[in-house]
């Protein structure tokens, strides 16, 4: 699961912005040491909620957002936080993310 803020989705309301949250449930396509790659297919996709969002739409902006992981353990699953997402591509729809592993005790990743 991963989601986060894309600008396309930001409202201004009378001096004050409305952030809407954009999330996302599927199969990541590939991993390394530097990447996860996640290929949204948002024409393919189902929804659940109210509003659809339409395939090939601007997401920029949601660098940063989360990647969750489900883990299950002992019979219990749960989310684990493994990567945060740096980069989408509109055309391909998909986004990248930097796996935790890669993350320096300052806050930087490696690559």
């Amino acid at each position: 699961m991963y989601g986060g803020f894309p600008a396309s989705y930001r409202e201004d309301r009378d001096g004050s912005i409305d952030f809407g949250f954009a999330t996302f449930i599927g199969k990541v396509q590939s991993v390394s040491d530097r990447n996860i790659a996640m290929v949204l297919e948002i024409e393919r996709s189902e929804s659940f909620s109210s509003s659809r969002i339409p395939p090939n739409v601007d997401l920029g902006g949601w660098s940063g957002g989360p990647v969750f992981r489900l883990v299950d353990s002992n019979g219990i699953e749960r989310p684990e936080l493994s990567a945060i997402i740096y980069e989408y591509t509109q055309s391909w729809e998909i986004a990248f993310a930097h796996p935790l592993s890669s993350l320096e005790e300052d806050g930087r990743f490696k690559y």
